[in-house]
């Protein structure tokens, strides 16, 4: 079964991104596009196949919008006493120029270095990773999840 996340970058860097992503995979990336533009990335490797497809805001009331305000309210619903996390996440959230949707097939694995590639690649556009119940940072760090569990409390 597929797997899919997306990076939220504050910084909207497509070259920045493709060439981390070259950087830091040892496999084949197919790249559609202008590496100034590209549409999306996909890496092969032996297990799986990851593929990265950006977007950044085109219009008012666009597919980027509504994922923004989506994710605004995902977590502003959230019950817990992560205020500082939570308000974090929104401001944040309202900061993000460039999405960064990641397709997992099968599935993401540490063996083949899929999640050092897109925290590295989250790193590259100052991204946070929001995984379908939560947002992590980076490095990992889950700062806040539907449950209203985080890993540390940010001030």
């Amino acid at each position: 079964m597929a797997a899919s996340l997306t990076i939220f970058g504050r910084k909207s860097d497509y070259s920045g991104a493709l060439s981390k992503i070259r950087s830091v995979t040892s496999f084949p990336v197919d790249v559609v596009g202008d590496p100034d533009n590209w549409q999306s990335a996909t890496v092969k490797d032996p297990r799986s196949t990851l593929t990265f497809n950006p977007m950044t805001k085109t219009r008012p009331g666009d597919p980027f919008s509504k994922i923004i305000l989506g994710a605004a309210n995902f977590f502003r619903r959230i019950k817990t006493e992560a205020v500082a996390n939570q308000n974090y996440l929104k401001d944040s959230i309202f900061k993000t120029t460039l999405l960064i949707g990641v397709v997992a097939e099968p599935e993401l694995t540490e063996e083949t270095g899929d999640f050092d590639l897109i925290f590295a690649v989250a790193e590259s556009c100052d991204g946070l990773i929001f995984n379908g119940s939560g947002m992590v940072d980076a490095s990992g760090d889950l700062i806040l999840d539907d449950t209203g569990d985080y890993d540390r409390l940010l001030t």
